[in-house]
């Protein structure tokens, strides 16, 4: 049997956005429901830390971003080699070019080969400490266990990956997925008895959640954590999650999402 997903585009979008979580009761032991989750548990707080990626921005004009050669933005980046990491500031660049697949201009702002660009931090440039682990995914059923300064953490992950004798339904129309998609995606970070979800995903195209970064960036002590949360082939989605601005029962707070589409 082929897999059926039904999803109604209208509704799925307009849940995303909210902080309600709608969970549907499968309905037989052959049928699942996919999850009306919203990407995230918390609205983003980014008034004091936001980041940026480089990319090429459809619909806008380069006086859209001159504001950011003014401002202290800094370049988060990865050296291969050594599996370290570096905050140093930002030579940005602002300029037009042409889009073949779109026939139109577009945008581009760009710095060093970064993975992000962060403004807000209190420290400047520096090397963050960083624990990285051998995979950077986790599929469900999958964990890591890591320390940072003698305190144990855990991320794991959660989810449903499609069947062929399973039949798996939302309101509205058909899609296929192949046998590496996962749907109703959850990843969780527990430490000392207490357990955070940081993000709730219903399905993905040709994507899965990665792991860029665990490590100290605001210097706090605690782990923070970059991840790529692309949805979809044709965007790119990166989350910042910091342990300072965590509040009540927080082990990190969502601060802040960089992302483009870049379909034609």
């Amino acid at each position: 049997m082929k897999y059926i997903i039904v999803l109604f585009a209208t509704l799925l979008i307009s849940v995303a956005n909210t902080k309600a979580c709608y969970a549907l009761t499968p309905a037989t032991n052959d049928t699942v429901y996919i999850e009306l989750d919203p990407l995230f548990p918390e609205e983003f707080d980014n008034q004091d830390v936001s980041i940026f990626i480089n990319w090429a921005y459809s619909g806008y004009e380069p006086s859209d971003f001159e504001h950011m050669l003014s401002e202290d933005w800094y370049d988060f980046s990865k050296d291969e080699e050594t599996n370290s990491f570096s905050l140093t500031k930002s030579d940005i660049s602002i300029g037009k070019d042409y889009n073949d697949c779109l026939q139109d201009s577009i945008t581009y702002v760009s710095s060093a080969n970064n993975i992000l660009m962060i403004k807000g931090l209190t420290q400047k440039e520096k090397q963050p400490k960083a624990i990285m682990p051998e995979v950077n995914a986790l599929q469900p059923g999958e964990k890591i266990d890591f320390t940072l300064n003698n305190q144990k953490y855990t991320l794991r992950g959660e989810g449903i990956v499609p069947q062929q004798d399973k039949v798996y339904l939302a309101p509205g129309f058909s899609i296929g997925y192949s046998n590496e998609s996962v749907i109703n995606y959850k990843l969780y970070l527990s430490t000392n008895g207490k357990e955070q979800l940081l993000l709730s995903i219903p399905t993905f195209n040709d994507t899965f959640v990665q792991i860029l970064f665990i490590g100290d960036l605001d210097e706090d002590g605690k782990p923070d954590f970059v991840f790529d949360t692309s949805r979809d082939y044709e965007e790119r989605r990166v989350t910042l999650f910091l342990s300072s601005p965590a509040i009540d029962n927080e082990i990190v707070r969502a601060i802040d999402e960089a992302n483009n589409q870049f379909d034609c």
